[in-house]
């Protein structure tokens, strides 16, 4: 039977997802704010450039 393999390891599918997850250079918290940083800055010139009202007007 096909499925029955299947149907014998499904509790162990999803083990290896489990716990934290792997910390790597784009999730530190310091380059996260300063992207953040940079593509607000790059928004508002944007904004500017192309003309559209800013929000306090």
């Amino acid at each position: 039977m096909p499925g029955h393999h299947i149907q014998e390891q499904a509790g162990s599918l999803f083990d290896g997802k489990r716990g934290p997850r792997r910390v790597d250079a784009q999730s530190d918290p310091e380059h996260l704010y300063s992207e953040i940083g940079r593509l607000k800055v790059e928004l508002d010139w944007l904004k500017k450039s192309r003309g559209f009202p800013s929000r306090g007007a």
